[in-house]
């Protein structure tokens, strides 16, 4: 047994690691480079004199400092071991089939049942981000290209297979049923969050009766992390819960060589899913093959190798060597430079700035769980196999690797889904615990599953909102997917626009394409035309190179006109500020045409 003041001095080498951490954070700055200064004058990281890196090194002394000296403590530990790496465990799978697979079935019924009766959005359009794939995907539909004619910022599951997908199952590129297709992402999310919990839960070493009744206390958690209203859990997050999946399976001998092929072709599929999670997965693929070597799992390292390969040579075929060139040179400039755009600096923890109180809760919660996660990996008991372990540490990767969303943009909404993995980790860690409480207290089978019983009321009733709102089923304005009706377009403009959108439809009746250097993004889809050229989204379009290829662009395009928008701005910059190469051309070379409302259309000099 540890002594008292072991604990003591421990907590307090801790308690002040935290502290210095707190206080380097801002000592941690490095400015950015002269390249960078030209390319992006203006930004908020360049006006602050940032760089990019500063984030990441801050984060990581953050929470690797206190995580090492806790490390520290516990190997001077009788009680506990550091293995160098785990041996995959060959514990036996035991328990009642039928029985969990019947629960399983129903939670997912339950779960098929929010998708269904769902209340679809009917606010008004929001131009700027659902511009991102109703322009992309009209841009497709005409041109028959994907990176060619369109710049992607998120990902071609995003921008591109989201259109498709509604064009495919309801026969048209609308707002209506491109809203659609998120639901049915989440479900899928929701699902293979479900599957991921009933393998994390059913691999313990607990009786039956404790494996159902935190299987189903798992299961409300996804179902709250995964709404379709509010969800902090995104869809975009499924090929990292097919990666932990498939991990899983590898570790308990499950179809072994067909998951070792999903892993090695995920690293490709992912990227093309969504950018930022691709990175956050290839990161994650590396260390399990680094694992691999360390286990002597030679064959299996091979396997995955050649996978990756094989996975990266198939889309090079399927797109043809053009088209992966816009691919590879669109995602290598958005990889290193969309930071130094629409950058949002990361609040120092307990700090003054906006932000801050949120920042050092999120920073906090994220060395709770690192302790957390180290103090079970390096427990000697046999409650967790090696093979609970290795997931355990692989949640906490993908956790850590997630945050890096929030590093890049702190605004809210970025910095709440960066936790979301954080969460699920969180989640498994304290049904752990609760497993192994409620066996040391031999709780009684009938208590057990009264409480079951009580999750399964919570789950319900949960759903039950949904499927009946004021004990009606839903009415027109609260549709499901069960009852889907088309809406006209206009039915999501607001009702100045419309007036204005019809003006710029008969203005621009004549041109082949249009030019549009508004945050609307959705200005082309709105007038059934596609864009001129590839740069769609100016948000993202920060940068000297971006300004000059656009500017040659404008120079060869189809169209002598361009749209613009009068005293415009998102969150801090206006295109004006962001892109003034561009404008400064435009000053010079274009005249105001006429003027719709707060729209210019600019016509070029002859």
């Amino acid at each position: 047994m540890q002594s008292t003041k072991t604990k003591i001095v421990a907590f307090l080498i801790i308690f002040l690691s935290i502290i210095i951490s707190a206080f380097m954070w801002k000592s941690i700055h490095f400015a950015p480079s002269e390249e960078m200064i030209k390319n992006f004058e203006g930004t908020v990281y360049i006006e602050n004199n940032y760089n990019h890196w500063n984030e990441i090194l801050r984060f990581i002394v953050f929470i690797g400092l206190p995580s090492i000296l806790y490390l520290s403590y516990l190997k001077i530990s009788n009680n506990f071991q550091v293995p160098l790496f785990y041996k995959v465990s060959n514990y036996a799978l035991t328990f009642d089939k039928k029985s969990n697979l019947r629960l399983f079935f129903f939670i997912l019924l339950l779960f098929l049942l929010n998708l269904l009766f769902f209340k679809t959005s009917l606010h008004e359009l929001d131009s700027l981000h659902e511009g991102m794939w109703l322009t992309a995907g009209q841009n497709f539909f005409y041109y028959d290209d994907f990176w060619k004619k369109s710049f992607v910022t998120v990902g071609w599951g995003h921008e591109f297979l989201m259109p498709i997908l509604s064009n495919f199952i309801f026969g048209e590129l609308s707002i209506n049923s491109t809203r659609f297709i998120f639901p049915i992402y989440q479900f899928i999310n929701q699902s293979l969050l479900l599957i991921l919990a009933y393998q994390l839960i059913y691999y313990q070493k607990f009786s039956l009766d404790i494996k159902n009744f935190i299987f189903l206390f798992f299961a409300l958690v996804i179902l709250f992390l995964t709404n379709f209203y509010n969800p902090i859990f995104s869809y975009r997050e499924i090929p990292i819960i097919l990666f932990l999946i498939s991990i899983w399976n590898i570790l308990n001998k499950n179809w072994i060589l067909i998951n070792l092929v999903s892993i090695g072709l995920l690293s490709s599929i992912a990227i093309f899913w969504g950018l930022d999670r691709g990175a956050y997965l290839n990161f994650a693929l590396l260390l399990f093959c680094i694992f691999q070597v360390l286990n002597k799992s030679l064959k299996n390292l091979f396997i995955i190798i050649l996978s990756i390969f094989f996975g990266w040579l198939s889309f090079y075929i399927i797109f043809g060597h053009e088209e992966f060139s816009n691919f590879f040179n669109n995602s290598i400039w958005i990889y290193s430079n969309i930071e130094y755009i629409y950058g949002i600096i990361h609040p120092s923890p307990f700090g003054n700035e906006v932000g801050s109180s949120r920042a050092g809760k999120n920073l906090i919660l994220i060395l709770l769980t690192s302790f957390l996660t180290i103090f079970y990996c390096m427990s000697k008991s046999e409650r967790l196999t090696n093979n609970n372990k290795i997931i355990l540490i692989f949640l906490f990767i993908v956790s850590i690797v997630s945050y890096k969303t929030a590093l890049g943009r702190s605004d809210g909404p970025h910095m709440r889904g960066a936790m979301s993995w954080l969460y699920i980790s969180l989640a498994y860690i304290f049904l752990i615990n609760l497993g192994i409480s409620l066996e040391k207290k031999f709780i009684k089978k009938n208590y057990l599953k009264f409480l079951s019983l009580i999750v399964v009321s919570i789950i319900i009733i949960f759903i039950s909102k949904i499927i009946f709102i004021n004990g009606k089923v839903l009415e027109e304005k609260q549709l499901g997917l069960i009852s889907y009706k088309k809406h006209s377009n206009n039915y999501y403009y607001n009702e100045n626009n419309i007036v204005n959108y019809k003006k710029l439809r008969d203005e621009l009746e004549g041109e082949e394409c249009i030019n549009n250097l508004t945050y609307e993004a959705a200005i082309p889809f709105i007038l059934s035309k596609p864009t001129c050229n590839k740069f769609y989204f100016p948000y993202s379009m920060g940068g000297k190179k971006i300004q000059s290829e656009y500017i040659h662009l404008l120079k060869i395009s189809k169209s002598d006109k361009i749209i613009i928008k009068k005293n415009e701005r998102y969150i801090n910059n206006s295109p004006s500020k962001l892109l003034p190469i561009i404008f400064n051309y435009l000053e010079t070379n274009y005249k105001i045409h006429s003027e719709i409302g707060e729209y210019l259309i600019l016509k070029r000099n002859m």
